[in-house]
């Protein structure tokens, strides 16, 4: 809300147990100052043992391993503890999302949810409910929009995987 409110040009996530590398910064304003990429993700691996990438093409199927470090590779789904995001996209969404309560009592807009259900399975008569993440719906719900087409970024935004993963940009959690 406060990016898009007072016209941030870049709005960094940085989750709180992740640790960057040395020179995340550095890469990080090259993406700034060059400013064609409209969403780039930092690598970091699941909290789980055994641990995989957090790179993702398509749902439902893992997570995506065809690639080295170094790479930098396209994906349609990224995790968002370190992600750079250009405003425009941000300030697109804002205008299409629903008002809701945050913090107290501050009236903001839902760019950003964590979706979560239960439904009633007819065949099995069964209750069912269901847990995402963020990030995942994040991605879902810009492609849907085609925001990133409308924030300007046509060519990235028509892509089948318009997301990148920089892995020189190799986070870990904290323990």
């Amino acid at each position: 809300n406060q990016a898009v409110t007072e016209k941030f040009e870049w709005l960094l996530f940085i989750d709180h147990d992740v640790v960057m590398p040395p020179d995340c910064f550095v890469q990080i304003d090259k993406y700034i100052t060059d400013g064609t990429i409209p969403v780039v993700s930092g690598l970091y691996f699941a909290k789980a043992h055994p641990s995989s990438p957090l790179v993702y093409r398509g749902r439902g199927n893992g997570s995506f391993d065809k690639w080295r470090m170094g790479d930098k590779v396209w994906v349609d789904g990224i995790p968002m503890g370190l992600t750079l995001i250009n405003v425009k996209v941000l300030e697109l969404m804002w205008k299409d999302a629903p008002w809701y309560v945050a913090g107290g009592n501050k009236k903001v807009r839902r760019v950003f949810d964590t979706p979560s259900g239960m439904y009633v399975d007819p065949e099995k008569r069964t209750w069912n409910s269901y847990a995402g993440t963020e990030d995942l719906a994040w991605c879902n719900r810009v492609m849907a929009g085609k925001y990133l087409q409308k924030a300007g970024f046509k060519k990235i935004g028509a892509q089948k995987y318009p997301f990148l993963i920089d892995t020189n940009m190799f986070c870990k959690h904290m323990t």
